[in-house]
């Protein structure tokens, strides 16, 4: 990469095992979610000296020990005549020793996140979004996240017995959705702050060309026969 980093292989890597527990409740506009993940031999790249006593860092992929996460969500979604929100809040935590690895750091600082969805279904045939997105800082690995916000609007227009959809977006309207993150190494400290031009204006046309069902393959219930016996 440059006169003090390289990048390389490893051909030492073990596949990672992962154990997935998830539990999911629904009722009506109300939904329910949580989870936890165990993954022994976790992957991550890591820095490390290319030489002893050298001033040289080589990036890698790694397995470590495990690393453990929980995390839990709730949806709402309810109606309100034309207006039509869905509101996401989530949580999710990462815990892994990082500190048995030379890192000074404890990074298990947990997300906290919303994705709040505005619909307002003006008629039939046209609907407008204000889409909010919110992450608060957290630890994932070994890199420590920052805070990041977007505001999103979009206006969607039908035409052609809704065969076709015009749809006019503005994303990230404020320019507040950065990639700032800090990554904590034995041998390096490595930040980055950068902006990657997510503010657009666009329109996207999308046309379905059997949109009224007519012609679809309906099959004939072969595997009825099987699915009684199961």
């Amino acid at each position: 990469d440059n006169r003090y980093e390289y990048e390389g292989g490893n051909p030492l890597l073990r596949p990672t095992i992962i154990h997935n527990v998830d539990l999911l409740f629904t009722y009506s506009w109300l939904h329910l979610a949580a989870g936890y993940n165990y993954r022994k031999d976790a992957r991550f790249s890591f820095a490390d000296l290319y030489q002893e006593d050298s001033e040289i860092t080589i990036w890698r992929n790694k397995n470590f020990d495990k690393q453990q996460s929980f995390n839990a969500s709730i949806t709402l979604s309810p109606k309100f005549g034309f207006y039509k929100p869905s509101l996401l809040l989530g949580y999710w935590q990462q815990f892994l020793d990082v500190k048995q690895y030379g890192v000074s750091e404890d990074l298990n600082k947990p997300l906290w996140k919303m994705d709040f969805r505005n619909w307002f279904e003006i008629n039939n045939t046209c609907k407008a979004m204000l889409y909010l997105r919110y992450r608060s800082g957290y630890d994932d690995g070994f890199t420590r996240n920052k805070h990041s916000f977007s505001v999103n609007l979009r206006l969607q227009k039908d035409f052609l017995q809704k065969s076709l959809t015009v749809s006019l977006y503005a994303n990230d309207i404020f320019k507040q959705q950065r990639d700032r993150w800090t990554g904590y190494y034995s041998v390096a400290t490595m930040t980055k702050d950068s902006y990657g031009y997510t503010r657009i204006i666009g329109i996207s046309v999308s046309y379905n060309f059997n949109n009224t069902g007519k012609g679809k393959y309906k099959g004939t219930g072969a595997g009825n026969d099987e699915k009684s016996r199961l």
